[in-house]
């Protein structure tokens, strides 16, 4: 046993030792589940602190990094292929130093995946937020992944979405549900398409990935409205990217890159400063993905 495990085991022995009320199990308990909530919201600030996208720059991240806090987190993997991560964060925006905005908010992430009778993988990510202007938990952001295997494919995948829709707003799960099926519903049209025409170009488009990706720009100016209007859409993106509350082997952050911010950017003309920011951004990123 290491020097410090030694103190922590010190430290929670006399801990229950002095709760006269509790007994030791329940002591040790509630340490573990607020052992697991301390580590998780300090994953999430030691990644800010690293700025993986080369985003925040300009953002005061001390300040941020204090108003964060993970109040609920659990994590389900089955011998099935089955994983689902689930946590909650709170942001205290005084804490945060913008006193005069809503005092609190909360993040709720949910990630999912599971293995298809079609030998591939479905993949679910959403988050939500609440503020305490408005209770009620609204869709910020989703990406749904119909995978061709059990891994990321080696050839780019093909995004679902259509093309004329920039910002894409999932009012219910049911309209996540609605979609997950239309996604299950090509990737079979695809493989059947591709044994009979039995073409390199049919056979290329079975071992692709498929995703959508969707962002409520109304929700995401309510994050951003939180902390004072301090930062921009793209910036905001990398914030809420940088809670690991995903796989990271899947590429959720270039999924929502390439479908949502790239698409928004072709539906205003083709704004040129809106490309040149996208540009930059996936710059970053790709550059922080080579590196790790």
């Amino acid at each position: 046993m290491s020097s410090l495990s030694s103190k922590v085991n010190e430290q929670l022995i006399a801990l229950a030792s002095a709760s006269s009320s509790q007994l030791a199990v329940d002591v040790y308990r509630a340490a573990k589940e607020q052992a697991e909530l301390l580590y998780q919201t300090e994953r999430v600030r030691q990644k800010l602190f690293e700025d993986p996208f080369r985003a925040f720059q300009d953002l005061d991240i001390e300040l941020i990094s204090k108003s964060i806090q993970v109040i609920d987190y659990d994590c389900v993997r089955t011998r099935h292929d089955y994983v689902r991560i689930q946590a909650q964060v709170e942001i205290d925006v005084r804490k945060g130093g913008a006193a005069s905005t809503p005092s609190t908010s909360k993040l709720n992430f949910l990630f999912e995946r599971e293995a298809t009778d079609e030998l591939g993988t479905l993949l679910t990510y959403s988050i939500d937020l609440s503020t305490n202007l408005c209770e009620s938990n609204r869709k910020l952001l989703w990406v749904q992944v119909m995978a061709a295997g059990r891994h990321p494919s080696q050839r780019p995948a093909i995004d679902m979405e259509d093309e004329e829709n920039g910002w894409s707003d999932i009012e219910s799960d049911a309209d996540v549900h609605d979609d997950t099926k239309d996604l299950e519903h090509e990737q079979k049209r695809a493989k059947i398409g591709g044994t009979q025409a039995g073409g390199e170009d049919s056979v290329e488009e079975m071992d692709c990935d498929r995703y959508m990706a969707g962002m409520d720009p109304e929700v995401l100016a309510d994050l951003i409205k939180a902390y004072g209007g301090k930062m921009d859409e793209s910036t905001a993106f990398f914030l809420l990217m940088c809670f690991p509350f995903y796989e990271s082997e899947w590429d959720m952050v270039g999924f929502v890159l390439a479908s949502v911010f790239r698409s928004s950017c072709d539906d205003n003309d083709g704004d040129t400063a809106c490309h040149m920011a996208i540009d930059e951004c996936s710059l970053n990123y790709e550059f922080v993905t080579t590196e790790t």
